[in-house]
């Protein structure tokens, strides 16, 4: 069985106009032939929501940048997880729709921690205190889509107009108050001690325990924040990207760098890997 984790921005989603167009004949394929499409994204509920409604997914999806693990209970059923078993024994939270691990502090943590550095409010804008407009001058969203980025549960994005020295100063000082920031194709997102890897490998080992026979993972992504996604996947797919090189990794097997830029890429490696 294979698995797929997927980054979007510049990954599933293109890097400016985030049209997912291009990977639409690997999408369909995926459905066809009941290959899960897992997200593992930088972005919020409310976003992957309204990208799995557009692709016709129902599979689980990991949010921002590994704050949490979102199992849809109509796949956890169709798979055999036993939702009370799955509550229990892993801490996971429930809604009506959704089984839910959280592995991060909430977002008022680090917005309470980033008010109290009035030293370095020069130096960036926080995503939760700028205006859906401003938004989207920075970002290209368009309004529907920027106020539901705004909407995070978990870490806090800094779009940052400093220098890059003055950056890794700033990454040191909050490094000192429990922040682990990741940089993002546009954003510094400040979070705790969570990542895309390790919210991968806890659904990935979910799975494995009601899945029979073996299961290959399948990793796809463009930037630093998409690194412990590639590592933790079985065959790791570095994205090509209008704005920056790719990801470097440690492992040096099962690596693929495709030629083509984002959902182009990402439909050509999966179509690749997933047909033959």
């Amino acid at each position: 069985m294979k698995i797929i984790y997927t980054d979007l921005d510049g990954t599933l989603l293109d890097h400016n106009t985030y049209s997912f167009a291009a990977a639409l004949p690997a999408i369909n394929q995926c459905l066809m032939t009941n290959i899960p499409v897992i997200f593992n994204t930088s972005k919020t509920f409310k976003e992957a929501q309204y990208l799995q409604e557009q692709l016709h997914l129902k599979s689980p999806f990991i949010l921002e940048n590994g704050a949490a693990v979102y199992i849809p209970k109509t796949f956890a059923r169709e798979i055999g997880i036993e939702l009370d078993a799955c509550i229990k024994t892993y801490d996971c939270l429930e809604t009506t729709d959704y089984i839910i691990k959280v592995f991060a502090k909430p977002n008022t943590h680090w917005q309470s921690i980033l008010a109290d550095m009035p030293h370095w409010h020069s130096s960036f804008k926080a995503l939760s205190k700028i205006s859906t407009d401003e938004l989207i001058k920075l970002t290209g969203l368009h309004q529907t889509q920027a106020k539901s980025a705004q909407q995070r549960q978990y870490g806090e994005p800094l779009f940052w107009l400093g220098t890059d020295s003055e950056k890794q100063l700033f990454i040191k000082e909050i490094k000192n108050h429990g922040a682990v920031p990741i940089q993002g194709g546009r954003f510094l997102h400040i979070n705790g001690n969570t990542d895309k890897g390790q919210a991968q490998q806890w659904l990935t080992a979910l799975l494995k325990s009601v899945c029979s026979g073996l299961i290959q993972t399948i990793g796809l992504g463009d930037g630093m924040n998409d690194i412990p996604l590639l590592e933790n996947s079985d065959i790791a797919v570095q994205i090509k990207s209008p704005a920056y090189d790719y990801p470097p990794l440690n492992k040096t097997t099962n690596i693929i760098k495709t030629k083509l830029e984002g959902p182009a890429g990402w439909n050509h490696a999966i179509l690749e890997l997933c047909t033959k």
